[in-house]
């Protein structure tokens, strides 16, 4: 049962016209039931979109799309219906998939979506969404309506511009004057269910948390822009690696204490001992660096594409910290970037690294290349998978301004490589790599809350 408690107002009407959702209690009578239809299936992707397209938030209701290898390519012989079919126009590049409106409304909960109806099938009716399925199951609660017998549907308005509601009921009475109670009875029963405070004070709460949002991210970007010119100032000029690195643990731990924005560590102690570490995340946002750096401290070094290091501020944060850059168009560099791994692993150093190699918008734990797992067969160094969760709606890609949020690091128990025996070292060492790939995907998927694409 999903929907949102708010003073004045029932849990299902707030739904119903502003499409939040949240759990609610077992027994709550104003709550709104849908059914979950799992997370997206491998090698697709969903998005929840606003009516500008934008990413909505969590259990927030919005325009189902989605792109993937079974994906229509249109319709037949019916240009017009393809053009409106595709979201965002054709794909461009060759393999790349196009995104599809579906026609489906829903929202996405802990990974899972949620379609709470059809497009065309949803009444509007006085700027709130009234969904047919509901509507008929209230009407055949009254006394005389034949159960499975009700029809809803909305006629168009035109002196008022929204819908009017209109239910079909069949009943086994047969003298018409007998009828009408029945009747008033249908009607009485949606009304006590589905009436609330609305118009206005919708409108109003609807704005307040825009604007709210809006001055959180103005608030958030500011306080970064203050602390980011004294803090780089003073790691400039020290010579140092590792009092550089503590000394940015501390400064990033006082900069998210004033954004708000907490950092949960589970499973520190996978942190000490035992030897050198290759650990390995999922990627999810340019603020994931950040919240790792204050979480964890810096035990580690990164490893990161060169464009990070050239980055304006954060680099200095990075090249004095001693944390290893590379150029992926480069195929030599990956040669030197696998070398210089494996030489700091036996130097029993720890390394950090992200092997999805990049993140997008789009939530899910994306193929993994396999650098850091073939360092572990080489080296014998262990790999700790570790999970982000909460970074990726904090500052999601193509955003400017930062979301109000809690992160939580999760890292998981170490996964140790096997030894490969002489005969079939090639053959044995390939198998293991992908073992330990898939292994970790694994255990970051469940604690991030992504699904594995």
């Amino acid at each position: 049962i999903f929907a949102e408690e708010t003073e004045n107002l029932g849990l299902r009407e707030i739904f119903a016209s502003e499409g939040r959702a949240i759990p609610a209690a077992e027994n709550d009578a104003t709550a709104i039931s849908f059914v979950s239809s799992g997370p997206p299936v491998p090698g697709h992707e969903v998005r929840i979109v606003d009516d500008t397209g934008k990413e909505a938030p969590e259990r927030v209701e919005g325009y189902l799309w989605f792109r993937g290898p079974s994906a229509t390519s249109g319709y037949y012989r019916n240009p017009r219906a393809t053009e409106e079919l595709f979201a965002q126009g054709p794909a461009i590049r060759q393999g790349e998939c196009a995104w599809v409106n579906s026609g489906d409304r829903a929202y996405r909960a802990e990974g899972e979506i949620l379609i709470t109806g059809r497009v065309k099938d949803i009444i509007i009716k006085a700027g709130r969404n009234l969904y047919p399925h509901e509507v008929e199951e209230l009407a055949s609660r009254a006394e005389g309506v034949r159960k499975g017998c009700v029809v809803a549907f909305g006629v168009r308005d035109e002196t008022s511009g929204t819908e009017k509601l209109v239910v079909v009921a069949e009943s086994r009475e047969r003298v018409r004057s007998r009828r009408a109670p029945i009747a008033a009875a249908a009607k009485q029963r949606d009304d006590m269910r589905m009436s609330a405070v609305r118009g206005f004070w919708r409108v109003q709460a609807a704005g307040a948390r825009r604007t709210a949002e809006f001055l959180y991210g103005v608030y958030a970007v500011t306080v970064f822009g203050l602390w980011i010119v004294p803090a780089w100032t003073i790691v400039k000029f020290i010579s140092e690696r590792e009092r550089a690195a503590r000394f940015t643990s501390s400064a990033l731990k006082l900069l998210l204490k004033l954004v708000a924005c907490p950092v949960r560590v589970v499973g520190s102690e996978y942190l000490e001992g035992g030897g050198p570490k290759i650990y390995v995340s999922n990627h999810a946002s340019y603020f994931d660096v950040l919240a790792l750096m204050a979480g964890l401290g810096v035990p580690y070094r990164f490893v990161a594409k060169t464009e990070v290091h050239h980055m304006p501020f954060i680099g200095t944060f990075l090249r004095k910290t001693g944390h290893l850059a590379f150029d992926r168009s480069d195929p030599n560099a990956r040669l030197r970037q696998k070398e210089e791994m494996e030489e700091l692993l036996r130097r029993r150093e720890s390394l950090f690294v992200f092997p999805e190699g990049t993140f997008t918008r789009e939530e899910g734990i994306r193929p993994f290349q396999l650098g850091a797992f073939k360092a572990a067969v080489e080296t014998g160094a262990a790999l700790v998978p570790v999970s982000l969760a909460g970074t990726r709606r904090f500052l999601r890609d193509g955003t400017h301004l930062p979301r109000h949020t809690r992160v939580t690091i999760t890292l998981s128990r170490p996964i140790l490589p096997k030894r490969s025996d002489g005969a079939s070292k090639d053959d044995s060492g390939w198998h293991e790599l992908i073992r330990l790939r898939d292994a970790c995907r694994e255990a970051i998927s469940s604690h991030s809350g992504e699904p594995v694409l």
